[in-house]
């Protein structure tokens, strides 16, 4: 038996959107078009800043916008399937995304074949598990290929390698 136990249960949903609990613990998602689904996971209480690269309808605002906004979206209601402590959605184009409600654990799949998913047993920082900060933590497949990552240096395959990403600039950037 794992020894992250995060059981997380449907707390409220939409055509276009459901909300998962489990304690202080929060994960929304948004079916914000046809083959796109927004995951924003958070702790209850928690304020999220407002979000300036995320823009559907092309106009700036000068404040930002909420993180969890749907408004400009091209909202979508999926195919719905449940099976014991599983829910899978089927995106219409093709793409089936499946939910563990244990430890939340999100698996993408196209055609029966895995696209790619979470890493088991754990892939989120619930409960501090791996320190401060928020984390996610994919699979990798044997031969997969990671290309760019913004301002890392090397080889353009970055796989076979470890790398710290952050929501900071880079030393010395200044965008005046």
């Amino acid at each position: 038996m794992s020894k992250f136990k995060h059981k997380f249960i449907l707390s409220s949903f939409s055509d276009s959107s459901r909300t998962y609990k489990c304690g202080e613990n929060t994960v929304h998602l948004d079916f914000v078009s046809a083959s796109s689904l927004r995951v924003a996971v958070f702790r209850q209480g928690e304020k999220m800043l407002p979000t300036f690269s995320v823009n559907p309808s092309g106009k700036f605002l000068r404040e930002g916008r909420d993180r969890l906004d749907t408004q400009g979206f091209e909202l979508f209601s999926p195919t719905f399937t449940e099976t014991e402590g599983k829910e899978c959605f089927e995106l219409e184009d093709g793409i089936s995304v499946e939910i563990d409600k244990f430890n939340f654990l999100l698996k993408y799949k196209k055609q029966g074949k895995q696209l790619f998913s979470d890493r088991a047993p754990l892939s989120y920082n619930f409960e501090g598990e791996f320190g401060e900060g928020s984390f996610h933590y994919l699979t990798r497949e044997e031969g997969e290929f990671i290309f760019g990552l913004g301002d890392k240096g090397g080889d353009m395959n970055k796989s076979g390698r470890g790398f710290r990403i952050e929501t900071t600039d880079c030393m010395g950037y200044n965008a005046l």
